[in-house]
């Protein structure tokens, strides 16, 4: 799976609930085969910008590009994963991920063989005759995140898709989607309140903050494209979580 990823620019985001506005004048450029973390407190507008950036939300004032485009969300270039597996209870695994062709209008044939590449890549593939209630929280996200990939997008979003994971599972889940990202090279943004999570993942972090309404930190990751478990003993990646959760505290404060 080799795909070409998107940019995702904004300018002058605005976006107001009553009198409140969690993203006020946010403006980024995310390049084309990007990994970028969105990091944050609760509350400081990052669930609200993936939405927006997917299509599921109008801003108040301002644009987002998409490539050269506007966003709908409709659009099968776009994939989005939410914090929770969303998986239908009636369906087995196969018909889950085959789901998004088949409202697409693919043929029962395509969207299997495309289904089952995917489960493949999930490493689920001895699984597509289980329901959802017969599998683990990390296997119905991964059955998510296969369904996500079967229209293979060029963007990817995901917001939060592993908080409530154990913490092994979820750092398997982070090494799996790493090798994903590098093997696809689609854009990718990725919505967390981990630190050690966007560390690990990420090209760049935004963090976000309430107090400014939008975005106050943009950080480049100094890892290598290439990693592992064993890169979080690393000493680059000790000082920049380091660093992060310094800037998380003074975000909180």
């Amino acid at each position: 799976m080799s795909l070409l990823g998107l940019s995702v620019e904004a300018k002058d985001l605005t976006k107001e609930f009553d009198s409140l506005a969690p993203l006020r004048s946010v403006s980024f450029k995310v390049n084309p085969g990007e990994f970028v973390a969105l990091l944050g407190p609760s509350g400081c507008g990052k669930s609200t910008l993936l939405k927006m950036i997917a299509g599921l939300r109008e801003p108040t004032r301002g644009k987002i590009s998409v490539g050269e485009d506007g966003i709908t969300s409709a659009d099968k270039r776009v994939s989005y994963v939410f914090q929770d597996a969303y998986l239908l209870p009636w369906r087995k695994v196969l018909g889950n991920v085959t789901l998004p062709l088949e409202l697409l209008g693919a043929s029962k044939v395509e969207a299997e063989y495309k289904a089952r590449k995917a489960l493949e890549r999930v490493g689920l593939i001895d699984f597509e005759s289980y329901y959802p209630a017969d599998l683990s929280g990390g296997m119905k996200m991964r059955v998510s995140l296969a369904r996500s990939l079967v229209t293979e997008p060029n963007l990817l979003l995901l917001d939060e898709p592993f908080a409530a994971l154990d913490e092994v599972t979820r750092l398997k889940l982070d090494q799996d989607l790493r090798d994903l990202w590098v093997e696809s090279q689609m854009t990718v943004l990725f919505v967390t309140h981990s630190i050690s999570e966007a560390a690990f993942l990420t090209d760049r972090i935004f963090m976000l903050s309430k107090k400014i309404s939008g975005i106050r930190y943009e950080i480049e990751n100094p890892l290598p494209k290439s990693r592992s478990m064993e890169t979080r003993s690393d000493s680059r990646f000790g000082q920049l979580t380091q660093d992060l959760f310094s800037k998380f505290q003074e975000l909180e404060s």
